[in-house]
């Protein structure tokens, strides 16, 4: 059984912050161990670690939420399903999504989508996902919907894009992927299209890990390729940057976990490798936040597991 990242994509404008630029720094350790983790930037404004596993269980419902600003981290209300490795997702109004998810024991793949609100600190259900999975990513774009993005059942990736509508709490189905692909990043970019990038990917006649990358445009449901990554990325995170430019952040050729990360700029589609991580990470998360910073949440090693560093572009 192969290990998964969870890729989360979103949009913001934020100030950046007086520390050196195109560097990492540690900050405050979760308290709690995580991979496979959710990681978004709510409407609040603060960062939420969300669900995964640990190191000693298969998954766990808890939910932390970090204020870049005291730099610290508060326990909020637990997830109702147990999931790791899913998609998440920040809609228009603030709120976080998580979809569906692997889950040990029958019947494998969590079907349920659950929503917070960060105001209330209160998860609630809305309308399953059309096809449970593991190692898909999550995106949403300007005009609110949200786009669950490949991943896969066990075996091969899968090409499928289920669009889901939260004003009416129902889903479509969307242009498949050119190339299926789980474990991977996804940043929905400054033009509002979304960027996937990396993971376990089908192409070249067969599966593997990928640097390769494609672009979704919601607006016309099409699919384009845009350049290679540097390197291969497998179980990657993927941020948008304060800059405007989107983060491929660790992530693995299928052993062991690279400190290194790349910017892709959309406007003149190239790749530039960035300031390295302090420790290497694969199924991390990583989310921007209200300070312009890039923060690289857990991964799967006991070493880093609850360790926690931001990145300065």
């Amino acid at each position: 059984m192969r290990l998964f990242a969870v890729g989360f994509c979103g949009i913001a404008a934020l100030a950046t912050s007086a520390a050196r630029a195109d560097s990492w720094t540690f900050v405050q350790p979760l308290p709690d161990e995580k991979w496979e983790l959710g990681a978004a930037t709510a409407g609040d404004g603060r960062i939420y670690a969300i669900a995964g596993g640990n190191q000693y269980m298969p998954q766990v419902t808890s939910v932390f939420a970090y204020d870049t600003g005291s730099d610290s981290w508060t326990q909020v209300a637990s997830i109702s399903a147990l999931r790791r490795h899913f998609g998440t997702a920040v809609s228009n109004d603030g709120r976080i999504y998580v979809f569906s998810g692997y889950h040990q024991g029958f019947p494998f793949f969590e079907p349920s989508v659950e929503v917070y609100d960060p105001i209330f600190n209160y998860w609630s259900r809305r309308a399953d996902i059309p096809t449970p999975r593991q190692g898909q990513s999550a995106a949403t774009a300007p005009d609110g919907r949200m786009f669950v993005i490949g991943g896969g059942m066990f075996g091969d990736p899968i090409p499928n894009v289920d669009i889901y509508d939260p004003s009416t709490d129902r889903w479509y189905r969307g242009a498949d992927m050119p190339r299926p692909r789980s474990d991977f990043g996804c940043v929905t970019g400054p033009d509002g299209r979304i960027y996937v990038f990396g993971g376990y990917a089908e192409e070249g006649g067969g599966d593997d890990y990928s640097q390769s990358g494609d672009v979704y445009d919601p607006t016309t449901d099409s699919w384009s390729a845009i350049s290679d990554m540097k390197v291969v990325r497998y179980a990657v995170a993927g941020s948008i940057g304060a800059d405007g430019r989107i983060y491929a952040i660790g992530g693995s050729a299928g052993a062991g976990a690279p400190t290194s990360a790349e910017a892709y700029d959309p406007s003149n589609d190239t790749w530039t490798f960035v300031a390295s991580m302090n420790a290497g990470r694969s199924t991390l998360g990583a989310a921007l936040g209200r300070d312009g910073r890039i923060y690289a949440i857990g991964g799967q090693d006991a070493s880093i597991l609850s360790s926690v560093e931001a990145y300065n572009p």
